[in-house]
Parts: C-alpha cells; sequence; structure tokens
C-alpha cells in the first residue's frame, strides 16, 4: 500500500470518527485533537497502529471497510477516556452503540482464516465517506433514506417543533382550564403552576445538562421559561398580587428573572440570555407599576429604566471571554448584546413617543383624537412640555443613546447601520436640545444648529480619519470619516437653502416679507466656516463633496456678506452688487495656490457666485416682470451697474485665460458689451444703438480671431472660443435687430434709427460672412443679412406714405442689391471652376439694381412726371451712386456685368445732364455730386497704388511676426 493511499484511508477514518462523535454531541472536546492530526497528515506520513490495513478487493463503503472504521472508533474512545478528554459515562453509550452494530455485522464480512477476535467490526453510522480509490478521486452521494432520516433528525429542526408544541400545549392548557372552572380556587392554582413549571424547568435543565438528549432538554426547558411570565398575569387577573391595588407583583418577576439566571449559567445557551434580559426588563416595569412608584406610565421613567438595562446588557457582552468555552462571547455575550439593542430600541421609541405628546398635546394630537374616538385625550398633558429638568434628561438620554450606539461600532460591529442609528440619536439630541434653549424656534436657529451639526460631523471625520494608520481597521474607518463628511454636506444644504429663500423674501416684493437680523447673518457665517473646513479635509479624497464644499462656501459668504450690509442698511444692489462681486474674483485668485483638484472646485465655486449675483443684480435692478423690460438711465444706480458688469467681464476674462473654456470667453464678452451698453443707456441712448454696439463688438471680436488665425487652415474644424463668442454676440444682435424692426413697424410705423441700425447690422453681416472661420458659416451671414435687409425693405415699403410705384422701385433696387451681394460673396467663395449661378446673379443683380434708378432719373429729367418731394433726391443720388458702386466694385474685381452695367448707368447720368443747362442751380447741385463721386474714387485709387506692395506683402509680415507685428510675439 503506497504512502498516499495509507495516509487517505487514515483521514477518511478519522472523518468517520469525528462525524460519529458530533452525532453524540461529543465532538467539542476532541475538534482540536483530531483538526491538529489531519494538518499533520498534509505534510507527513504518520503511521497508526489501531487502524487495520484495507483488505484485497475492499470497496468503498463495503462492510470490510466500515468493520476497520468501527474498530478505530473504538479504539479512539478508549485512549479519549483514557487521556481525560472525555468522561467514562459520556462514552459509554457510544461504546455500547457501536459494538452492537459490529457484532451485527460480523456475519456479513467474509472471514479468511478464520474470526479475527480482536477486531471489533461495526456499520458506518453516519454522513457519507470519499471514496479511498486515488484513481477516482470522487464522492460517494448518500441513499435517499440516509438523507430523509439526516433531515426529520435534525436537532434544530427537532427543536422548533418542540417549541411550536410547546406554545400550543401552553395554548390549549390555559383555555382548558378555563373552561373546567379551575380558576375558581386561585391560590391552589398559582401554586400548582407553580410547582409543575418548576418541576418542567428543572427536568429539561437536566436533561440538557447531564445526558445526551440534548434537543428534548432545550424544548423543556424553553417551554418553562415561557410559561413563567404567564404567572404574574395569572397573580394579577386572579386578585392575589394585584397591581394597581399596591400589591409588589414585581417580587415574583425578580424571582423570574434570577431562574433566567440560573438557566443561562447551568444550562449554557445563549437563547436564555434574552429570557434573562427580558426578565429583568419585565421586573424593572413592574417594579415601575407598584403603587408604592407608580412610575409606569411616567415617559421619563420607564424611558430611563429601559436605557439603563440596554446599556448594562450591551456592556456585559465584553465580559464574556472569547474563545470556544462553554460561555464564550460569540454566543453569550453577543445574545446579551443584541438583546440589549432591542431594550435600546424600546427606550427610544418611549422617549420620541413622549416628546412627540408633549409637543402636539393641545393641537394636532388632540385634533386626531377627537376625530377618531371623540372627547378630549385620556391622559394628561405631559410634564415634558414644560419641565426644564426633564428636557435635559431627554438630552441626556438621547446622548446616551448615540454613546450606546457608536460603543457598539466601535468596540463590537462594524455595521454600518449603527452609525446611522448614532447620526439619527444624536439629530434627536439636538432637537432636545432646542427645545430646551430659552428662545423660540426661527429659521435662523435651525440654520445655526445645521451649520454646528456639521462642524461636529467634519471634526469626528478629521479625529476618525487621523486613526487609520495605527487600527486594526483602516478601510472602516476611512469609510467612516467618508459617511461622516456626507452627511455634515447634506446638513450644510439646510443654511444655504433657507440662506437663499430668506434672501429672496428680503429682496423681492413677490414673495412674503422677511426682516434679516444678526442670528441669520452669524449662521450663514458658520455656515461658512464648516464648508470650508469640509473643503480642507476632502479636497483630496472626495471630489464631488469638495466642488460641493468649495460651491457652498462661495454662496453662504456672498448670502452672509450680503446680510451683513443688510444689517448695516446698505443692502441696495447698486452698491451690495459691486462690492460683493469682489468675493467671486477672490476665490478665483485663490483657486491658483491650490492644486489641480482644489483649483477646478475653487474654480467652479467662483463661477457659481458670479452667476447667482449677476442673476440676483440684473433682475433687481431691471425690475423684470411678467409684461416688460425697461432700461434703466440717467442716475447714479445705472452707472453703477455698469461698474458691476464690467467687474463680471473681468472675471470672466480671468476665468477664460486660466481654463480655456469657450464659455467663459463668450460671458466675458457679453458681460463687456452689456457694461458698455448699459453705459449708453446711462447717457440715454436708445435701444437701436445698444443693439448695434453688441454687433459691432462681435464684428471686432470675428476680425481679431481672424487676424490671429492667419496660420490656421482654413479646413480646420477646430474654433477658437475667441471666434465662437463673436459669431454668437453678432448673431444674437442681428437677431435682435431683426425683432426690433418688426415690433417698430407693428407699434409706430417707420422709424430712422431703425434703418439705420438694419442698415448697419447688413453691413456687419456681410463683413463677418467674407472674415469668418470655418469657412462654412459666411452662409449664416448671408442668410443673416438677407433677413436684414428684407425687415428694412418692410419698414421702408409700409412704414413710409409712398406711391405705389415708390415702393415697387425701393423693392426692385434692395432686390437687385442682395443678389449682387449674394454673386459677390459666392464670387469669392468659387475656385478655379466658374459657377453659372454666380454670373447669372450678377447680371440680373446689376440691372435690378440700376433699372429703377436710372428709369426714374430720366423721367425725372425729361420731365415725364414733375417730383417736388425729396423723393427726386433719390433719383438724382440714387443713380449716381449706383452707376459708380457698380462701375467701380466692376474694374476693381474684373467682373464684366457689373462693369458693363455701372459704366452704361454713369454715362446716362452725364450725358442727360444737357437738360439742366437751362436750370443752372439744379446743374450746380448736380455738379457736386459728381466732384464727390469722383474725388473718392480718385483717393481711393491713389491710396490703394501707393500701398499696393505694402498690402500685398501684409498677410506674409503677420504670419512671420515682422514690422509692427512684432509686437504680438511680446509677453
Amino acid at each position: 500500500m503506497s504512502s498516499s493511499d495509507r495516509r487517505k484511508d487514515l483521514r477518511l477514518a478519522i472523518q468517520f470518527a469525528t462525524q460519529n462523535l458530533k452525532y453524540w454531541k461529543l465532538d467539542e472536546s476532541v475538534q482540536e485533537f483530531y483538526q491538529a492530526w489531519l494538518q499533520r497528515l498534509e505534510t507527513a506520513d504518520e503511521p497508526c497502529d489501531h487502524l487495520t490495513p484495507p483488505r484485497e478487493g475492499e470497496t468503498p463503503r463495503g462492510p470490510e471497510q466500515q468493520l476497520r472504521y468501527r474498530a478505530f472508533l473504538d479504539h479512539e474512545l478508549e485512549r479519549h477516556v483514557q487521556q481525560g478528554r472525555l468522561a467514562e459515562h459520556l462514552v459509554a453509550d457510544l461504546q455500547q452503540e457501536n459494538r452492537r452494530i459490529q457484532r451485527e455485522l460480523q456475519a456479513e464480512v467474509p472471514q479468511e482464516g478464520g474470526p479475527q477476535e480482536d477486531e471489533p467490526f461495526a456499520e458506518v453510522h453516519s454522513a457519507p465517506e470519499e471514496e479511498p480509490s486515488a484513481a477516482r478521486g470522487e464522492v460517494s452521494s448518500p441513499t435517499i433514506a440516509a438523507r430523509l432520516l439526516e433531515a426529520i433528525l435534525d436537532p434544530r429542526s427537532l427543536q422548533y417543533l418542540m417549541m411550536l408544541g410547546s406554545a400550543l400545549l401552553v395554548l390549549g392548557l390555559v383555555i382548558w382550564l378555563a373552561t373546567q372552572g379551575f380558576f375558581d380556587d386561585p391560590l391552589v392554582i398559582a401554586i400548582c403552576a407553580a410547582g409543575v413549571n418548576l418541576a418542567v424547568l428543572a427536568g429539561g435543565a437536566y436533561l440538557l445538562r447531564w445526558t445526551r438528549f440534548e434537543t428534548a432538554g432545550r424544548g423543556l426547558t424553553l417551554l418553562a421559561c415561557l410559561v413563567m411570565p404567564l404567572h404574574l398575569w395569572f397573580y394579577d387577573a386572579q386578585g392575589l398580587i394585584v397591581l394597581d391595588e399596591g400589591g409588589h407583583l414585581w417580587i415574583p418577576a425578580l424571582v423570574i428573572a434570577g431562574l433566567y439566571a440560573i438557566c443561562a449559567v447551568l444550562i449554557r445557551d445563549s437563547l436564555f440570555a434574552y429570557a434573562m434580559v427580558g426578565g429583568i426588563t419585565l421586573t424593572g416595569l413592574m417594579i415601575l407599576g407598584d403603587q408604592s412608584v407608580a412610575r409606569f406610565w411616567e415617559g421619563a421613567a420607564v424611558s430611563t429604566l429601559l436605557m439603563a438595562i440596554g446599556a448594562v446588557a450591551i456592556h456585559v457582552e465584553r465580559a464574556f471571554v472569547p474563545g470556544d468555552g462553554p460561555l464564550n462571547r460569540e454566543d453569550f455575550g453577543k445574545a446579551f448584546y443584541r438583546a440589549g439593542h432591542c431594550v435600546l430600541l424600546g427606550s427610544l421609541v418611549v422617549l420620541v413617543s413622549w416628546a412627540v405628546s408633549s409637543w402636539t398635546y393641545g393641537g394636532m394630537l388632540a385634533d386626531v383624537w377627537g376625530a377618531w374616538r371623540g372627547g378630549s385625550l385620556p391622559f394628561a398633558e405631559p410634564s415634558l412640555a414644560t419641565s426644564q429638568q426633564l428636557k435635559t434628561l431627554a438630552l441626556g438620554l438621547s446622548l446616551v443613546a448615540t454613546y450606546l450606539y457608536g460603543y457598539s461600532y466601535f468596540v463590537v460591529s462594524r455595521r454600518s447601520v449603527l452609525i446611522v442609528a448614532a447620526i439619527a440619536t444624536f439629530l434627536w439630541a439636538e432637537v432636545m436640545f432646542v427645545d430646551l434653549l430659552p428662545v423660540p424656534l426661527s429659521e435662523a436657529l435651525i440654520m445655526m444648529v445645521m451649520a454646528v451639526t456639521a462642524i461636529v460631523f467634519q471634526a469626528f471625520a478629521w479625529g476618525v480619519r487621523g486613526r487609520t494608520e495605527d487600527r486594526e481597521f483602516p478601510s472602516a474607518h476611512d469609510s467612516l470619516a467618508r459617511m461622516m463628511q456626507t452627511f455634515a454636506c447634506l446638513f450644510l444644504l439646510v443654511p444655504i437653502v433657507v440662506g437663499v429663500v430668506g434672501y429672496l423674501r428680503a429682496s423681492f416684493a413677490i414673495f412674503p416679507a422677511y426682516e434679516i437680523t444678526p442670528l441669520f447673518a452669524t449662521a450663514l457665517g458658520v455656515t461658512v466656516l464648516a464648508s470650508g473646513l469640509g473643503f480642507w479635509q476632502t479636497q483630496d479624497r472626495q471630489r464631488v463633496l469638495g466642488v460641493m464644499y468649495a460651491g457652498f462656501s462661495a454662496t453662504a459668504l456672498l448670502l452672509a456678506s450680503f446680510s451683513g450690509l443688510a444689517l448695516l442698511t446698505w443692502e441696495s444692489w447698486d452698491l451690495a452688487g459691486p462690492l460683493l462681486m469682489i468675493i467671486p474674483l477672490g476665490y478665483l485668485s485663490l483657486a491658483t495656490r491650490f492644486d489641480k483638484q482644489g483649483r477646478n472646485s475653487f474654480q467652479w465655486a467662483a463661477v457659481c457666485g458670479t452667476s447667482l449675483l449677476t442673476t440676483a443684480v440684473v433682475a433687481s435692478a431691471y425690475g423684470i416682470s411678467i409684461r416688460r423690460i425697461e432700461p434703466i438711465s440717467g442716475q447714479a444706480s445705472e452707472l453703477m451697474l455698469s461698474v458691476f458688469l464690467l467687474e463680471v467681464c473681468v472675471f470672466y476674462v480671468a476665468y477664460a485665460a486660466l481654463t480655456k473654456r469657450w464659455f467663459a470667453s463668450f460671458m466675458a464678452l457679453l458681460a463687456g458689451s452689456a457694461a458698455v451698453v448699459q453705459l449708453e443707456h446711462y447717457l440715454g441712448t436708445s435701444y437701436e444703438l445698444g443693439l448695434f454696439t453688441f454687433g459691432v463688438i462681435g464684428l471686432v471680436v470675428v476680425l481679431v480671431d481672424r487676424v490671429l488665425g492667419l496660420t490656421r487652415s482654413e479646413a480646420d474644424p477646430k474654433q477658437s472660443t475667441l471666434g465662437v463668442s463673436g459669431q454668437v454676440l453678432l448673431s444674437v444682435a442681428g437677431t435682435g435687430s431683426v425683432l426690433l424692426a418688426l415690433n417698430r413697424l407693428m407699434m409706430q410705423g417707420f422709424h430712422g434709427g431703425t434703418l439705420v441700425l438694419l442698415l448697419g447690422m447688413i453691413a456687419t453681416s456681410l463683413v463677418a460672412a467674407v472674415v469668418v472661420l470655418p469657412r462654412g458659416a459666411y452662409r449664416w451671414y448671408v442668410t443673416l443679412a438677407a433677413i436684414q435687409g428684407c425687415a428694412a425693405l418692410l419698414l421702408v415699403a409700409f412704414g413710409l406714405s409712398l406711391e405705389p410705384w415708390q415702393k415697387a422701385e425701393i423693392l426692385l433696387a434692395a432686390f437687385g442689391a442682395v443678389v449682387l451681394i449674394v454673386s459677390h460673396v459666392g464670387w469669392a467663395q468659387e475656385g478655379e471652376r466658374q459657377e453659372d449661378w454666380v454670373s447669372l446673379g450678377m447680371v440680373v443683380g446689376s440691372l435690378l439694381l440700376a433699372i429703377p434708378m436710372v428709369t426714374g432719373l430720366l423721367g425725372q429729367r425729361f420731365d415725364f412726371y414733375h417730383e417736388t418731394t425729396p423723393w427726386r433726391l433719390v433719383h438724382e443720388i440714387g443713380a449716381f451712386a449706383v452707376g459708380l458702386s457698380l462701375l467701380g466694385t466692376g474694374i476693381l474685381f474684373r467682373l464684366r456685368s457689373t462693369t458693363i452695367v455701372g459704366a452704361i448707368a454713369t454715362l446716362l447720368y452725364v450725358s442727360t445732364l444737357v437738360v439742366y443747362i437751362r436750370l443752372p442751380e439744379q446743374l450746380q447741385g448736380v455738379a457736386v455730386y459728381m466732384m464727390i463721386g469722383g474725388g473718392v474714387f480718385f483717393v481711393v485709387s491713389m491710396l490703394l497704388s501707393i500701398f499696393r506692395d505694402y498690402l500685398l506683402a501684409m498677410p506674409e509680415r503677420f504670419r512671420h511676426r515682422r514690422g509692427l507685428f512684432r509686437v504680438l510675439t511680446w509677453r
């Protein structure tokens, strides 16, 4: 037989022996012995003289193998008795049963050379063993009958059945005794019942402690323990010891508690720990119900009693020794610990009910009771409502509960539910503390309490996290610190929300009025401190909480500063806005002193603070309502609004420089433009100038982006934040001009300032279409210019009192101008391949623009009609301007259509001057127009010729930063 087979056979024999010992409840004393033996077999071959080797042809779980293992078990029992591990009277029954099975199975085993008297044979009595064959290595499965017997005879199942049966037996006994009239002599029945109860208790204890019938003994003992509290009910119900009449019912209750304790010590079963704690609790309640005490219906007494019992039971857990002893901490200690928590929970229920009933006695509680049962409440008002001593007691009990839950977490069990319970009881203690204070409850007081609570939690988290290196459970401490910081952050939401609501109520008339008090400002200051402490602890560990703490600190600091200004009567927006804007600027400056995570948090907080402050100041300054938004002008406060917007612009410029984010550039541009427009409003200008200012600023930004982006490819899809911001601002201004023109047209008709605005915006849109990057965006600006042109036409056509033919002339000329503009843009965008629509557009646009003007001019000069209104100047100046424009652009751009049409229009204008020979004064005016047009042509052409080489070299000089453009390389 090989060494590995021999070791495996010995392991199977040891397992067989331990399974039989476990079935007979004898395994606790020898468990360590066999575990050590099995561990030695894992590394070395240890011979065993009293385990005979297997015979040839022996099968797994066959009679031969079972006989050898039974012989091994018999020898092991004798050895344990000799070495003192097991008592002889405990082993006797198992040895007798083992040898009986051997004799019954001896005839089944074929004997070789006669019977071997030295080997006691037996049958396997327990669970299946592994197959000793090393080749198969499989575990044999028990038969169906064996599994069924194991399920039926499971000790725990039998215990549950006996518990259920005992409960039904007790219930049936009580009902039967009541129907048979046995309660007619209460004293005799009480004595008999007590005697029977004690007898059953003693019998169950004997079976459980000194016999192998442990399950039956436990069932009888539990039955006796369940029946014992019924004696107290019997004494009170039959008038033997009446609680309401001053009877000392606590004495038998104390006896019952003592019996519970004796059972727990003698029987050594953890279930009796619950019975003992329950008996002591019942005794204490009976004492409170005694007439000499008469405190059963007082919440203070009951809550204090239960709290004390729970505290003692929880701490008793440490009195038991750890390990596998009969009264170990894992069984008995944890049983007392869990029973103590049950009593503690009952104490808290009584405490909370007591406090709530005292607060709602004269209000909601009385109303609910009256609606449910009718009449007044059946008990007097709890004294907690008026007694400072009882309020102090309730506060102390709440703090004791907090301590007990914290002790349970740190000393006994690392369960998060204990921390949640500790936090809940601590918050309840704060409620009791606020109720104890001699000040009325207010929003400011709630804010202060929540802010101080957050500081307490943060200090606790800091203390716990500082111990992560030298404690047994560093990860648990870190998780606890994270939980405490999360709760602290949630607590800070209360003062932040209440502070915002208070600001709205104090600043806007649409909300109920609210007066800011020094306590309100102080609470916000404490909130700032709590938020700063939270950010300091979480900036490197909890990213989300760090960002939230930074945002809370900025918001709370703004609200606290506003509250301070309000207490100094400086809360008006024109004074408070510029002063408060210093706070976001300070946060943005402070952000540069942190690493990446802290810097991002402070920058986000500064942006949030700026957004909230800007919204509040603009809403206060403009008096926004549902019906209208009126500009403000002509007062010093409006100038302060411009200063505030300039501060916002400076903030976003700095933010854009630090983060390179496009929305920061856009907000800086928007705030700067708004500051300029507000300054214009202060000077008394109109809407039109403000919109045009927005458009011009947007165009300037687009041009600057184009100049700075000359080295960037036009095919590059990546757009600069500066260019995007300018385009957005220009688009907003262009869209606003169209909407303003339509509003003017519907409300008051023609408006010259609006027409000038539209013309100016058309020019800015067209310039943007030429220079914008990426090139695909030019279509939008061309479309915007066309829409603006249509708005201008509508304003002129329907706003002015003109003849139909005059309106038609304007429409045709304007349509031709639009077609020419679109064609020129298309010509500038096309490559080597010429587009047919561009050529057609040049011809159509030139004719539509020139023919109406020239036709009107000829009709006017040859007296086909007589015009005395200023409309005649439209033909005189318009025809000449159209002809020169077409001719000039055609020559510069080398476009045939515009050149020919412009030349014909100019020639007709000059050749028909002969009709003015008889009108010298008109001829003189026309000559002036011609001199101006010719002078403009000459001067522009001369300047272009002089600076031609310089202008051609300018893009290259800019690209390489030469000459004047070297300034762009400076820091």
